[in-house]
């Protein structure tokens, strides 16, 4: 009888063990699928950050560019257009979400600063919004260039501004290739 009983507790107890060790193996086949599948959008963000970061990195410089600009809001209130609110500058170059342009006056970046701006590159005029987010002074030069922050980036301008950048960069591999 003790013996019986001891078999029957034995094999109970192994049922338990191996019903322990399947429930765990699939418990740790749900993680590997998991962990697979993370492990794709991983590289898929990655791949779309190296896209990103590269379209941030590539900068084209413009020869003899012009840019009109005139403030359009000053620490949030609207500016009265006037004479004194418009300004001509010379781009320095141009990315795909921001720009330098040199400029003779001092305009402050502490107030949060919105132009619009009006561009000639390629022979294609653009008609563009961005905020001041940085001024570099050239003391020797009474200079300063400004970087504006590209802040419409649905229109229909900074989509040909795309195209025309993404035109440059190709031209500009292909000369150093």
């Amino acid at each position: 009888m003790f013996t019986l009983f001891s078999t029957v507790v034995l094999s109970l107890t192994q049922i338990a063990s191996i019903y322990l060790i399947l429930k765990y193996k699939k418990l740790l086949y749900t993680k590997d699928v998991t962990i697979s599948e993370l492990y794709k959008y991983q590289q898929s963000f990655e791949s779309l950050l190296k896209q990103r970061k590269r379209r941030n990195l590539f900068r084209a410089k413009v020869q003899n560019g012009r840019c009109e600009f005139y403030f359009s809001r000053i620490d949030g209130k609207p500016v009265v257009s006037s004479k004194k609110n418009k300004g001509i500058g010379k781009i320095v170059d141009i990315g795909y979400i921001d720009m330098r342009f040199m400029f003779e006056h001092d305009i402050s970046v502490r107030k949060n600063v919105e132009l619009t701006l009006t561009l000639y590159l390629e022979n294609e005029l653009f008609h563009l919004y961005g905020k001041l987010i940085r001024k570099e002074e050239f003391a020797k030069q009474h200079q300063m260039i400004y970087t504006i922050k590209f802040t419409d980036l649905y229109s229909y301008d900074q989509s040909r501004l795309y195209q025309l950048l993404r035109e440059l960069e190709r031209k500009e591999q292909k000369i150093y290739r």
